[in-house]
């Protein structure tokens, strides 16, 4: 009887520790459009390039009318954006953060972030 309550404590540990491990190593697509948008009534213009760090990774530069992606792994991430200029970093360096469930990635827009509104990403599960 023991034996039998030990061997199965140990399977469901092993199941616990497995669901664990596929939530923090899961990977997520999060895409940056610095493309002119609009919502509601609201346009906003695409800025200049700008570079993008995401849990203070490489950068990667986005350039006017383009779209880059970012491959990272886990649920919760730091998104870190800053306006480039003739080749140099210029403005405001605005950080946000961001949290995924399951099969989720998310679509940043650039010009939308940079002007301070509050429907700056849309998460999307078709990723």
């Amino acid at each position: 009887m023991r034996r039998n309550i030990i061997r199965i404590s140990l399977v469901v540990l092993v199941i616990i520790i497995a669901v664990f491990l596929y939530n923090i190593g899961k990977s997520h697509k999060i895409y940056f459009d610095n493309k002119n948008i609009t919502i509601g009534d609201t346009t906003y213009t695409a800025s200049n390039t700008c570079r993008v760090w995401v849990d203070d990774e490489e950068s990667q530069d986005v350039r006017n009318r383009s779209r880059k992606v970012f491959k990272v792994a886990g649920a919760a991430h730091t998104i870190v954006v800053q306006e480039v200029v003739n080749g140099e970093l210029s403005g405001e360096r605005i950080e946000k953060k961001i949290k995924f469930k399951l099969d989720e990635g998310a679509i940043v827009n650039l010009p939308v972030l940079l002007d301070g509104a509050e429907s700056w990403y849309e998460i999307n599960t078709e990723i």
